[in-house]
């Protein structure tokens, strides 16, 4: 058994996802024994004035410590951190790591959207139809990645700037949406399509409006979703539907985002696999210490 630790400092929440992987018989298999989620938002501020401030660094250590004492709990020696679109775009951002690491001991690297395209890629390119073109669709609070899978073994992405956090606070520039959908537009045929979608306000729709045995969730059922939440208060959200406070509001903007594409590409359904980026750090570390299963990844 091999256990491993994540931690993922989005642009909405922290994640500590902590795994263990087994290896049976050439085959390797994996339990996640914790995923804990704090909310956090360092978008909030860095989408408003480019830097995290005060306040969201001392929120930010508090937080990075919580999850250092689990760490030590289970007594876990690999640990990676990583940052995404909130830290990167952070003028202070070095400042920030230094005072983290300074304090817990825990290095955060801030990656780029390419990076974090290409860790969620990896995780879910074998998910769905391998005689399909494959678009995984990730949503996050500062960024969205495409990733396009061909039948062939190719794949493209790239990470753009339209996210929940940004998009509520009015910071994403026009010209992002077009390039977004002329980059999967130019890449894709509409006939030959299988969408994925990863983030976790479409984990949330999966696991609250969709089924168990079945990956996919219709348009249709987006659509009413977003009718449902977008007519009603924050607080109505939260107490009608069992939604976080910081998932209340986020999630109507990550709604916008999936159907956007799904009416553009005139797709019906995408796949949810609820799975994120701190599974894909978990297997990346599983992969540079095991680097025999990689041609099976």
């Amino acid at each position: 058994m091999q256990t491993y630790a994540a931690i993922d400092i989005g642009s909405n929440a922290a994640r500590l996802n902590i795994s263990s992987i087994y290896i049976v018989n050439n085959k390797f298999f994996l339990q996640k024994i914790l995923l804990l989620r704090l909310p956090l938002r360092l978008g909030e501020t860095v989408y408003e004035k480019n830097i995290i401030t005060r306040e969201k660094q001392v929120k930010l250590i508090k937080t990075v410590k919580v999850f250092k004492d689990v760490i030590d709990f289970y007594e876990i020696d690999s640990v990676r951190a990583y940052a995404t679109s909130a830290m990167r775009e952070a003028n202070n951002k070095d400042k920030v790591i230094q005072n983290v690491y300074k304090k817990t001991k825990i290095l955060i690297k801030d990656i780029t959207g390419l990076q974090e395209a290409n860790i969620i890629a990896n995780l879910l390119k074998n998910y769905g139809e391998t005689h399909h073109t494959k678009l995984l669709i990730d949503v996050g609070g500062g960024s969205t990645q495409i990733s396009i899978f061909y039948p062939n073994g190719e794949m493209i992405n790239e990470s753009f700037k339209i996210g929940t956090v940004r998009m509520l606070k009015n910071n994403i520039d026009s010209t992002e949406w077009d390039r977004m959908i002329d980059f999967t537009l130019k890449n894709t045929k509409k006939d030959d399509l299988f969408v994925i979608g990863s983030g976790g306000n479409i984990n949330f729709i999966k696991k609250r409006f969709g089924s168990y045995d079945n990956p996919f969730l219709d348009l249709s059922l987006l659509i009413d979703i977003y009718d449902q939440l977008q007519g009603i208060s924050i607080e109505e959200r939260i107490i009608n539907y069992s939604l976080n406070p910081d998932r209340a509001d986020v999630i109507v903007p990550a709604l916008i985002i999936y159907i956007k594409i799904l009416q553009i590409l005139e797709i019906n359904k995408i796949a949810c696999y609820q799975v994120g980026l701190s599974d894909g750090i978990i297997m990346e570390q599983f992969y540079e210490k095991n680097p025999e299963f990689i041609k099976n990844k």
